[in-house]
């Protein structure tokens, strides 16, 4: 039990301590890992008995992309707010279309368009300028 509790606090100090990139790159990790959950139970043979674990999956998938979209700001963000919203908005159509049919057509298409999202925030990520490197004029 201890080292669960301390797994659990290991995960909260990274994610209170991550840049707001890196948080975004954690919750299309996330989400990518939803997606292939559902995905990997909608390939079972006997796929009704996977229903509850299909639907929580995805519905914990478009939980991650809600956050997502909330944590738009269309003042700042612009143009690019704006088509995070749209992009974002088909997500979650197609997510809920492979969450009612429990079929997967959908998902593929997501799952490219989530990684490339990632590798873009990663990116953003890795070249931010790091506070540690910064010039010292202190003295």
């Amino acid at each position: 039990m201890i080292q669960n509790g301390g797994y659990s606090a290991y995960k909260n100090t990274k994610v209170m301590t991550a840049s707001q990139a890196k948080l975004i790159v954690m919750l299309y990790a996330e989400v990518i890992r939803q997606i292939n959950i559902a995905l990997e139970l909608m390939k079972k043979e006997d796929i009704v008995t996977q229903y509850a674990a299909i639907n929580n999956a995805l519905n914990k998938a478009l939980d991650i992309v809600g956050e997502l979209t909330a944590s738009l700001d269309f003042e700042k963000g612009g143009d690019i707010a704006r088509n995070l919203f749209s992009v974002y908005s088909y997500f979650t159509r197609e997510i809920n279309e492979a969450n009612l049919t429990k079929k997967p057509q959908q998902l593929p298409e997501v799952l490219s368009l989530l990684m490339s999202l990632s590798e873009a925030w990663k990116a953003i990520d890795a070249n931010k300028p790091d506070p540690s490197r910064s010039l010292n004029i202190a003295g």
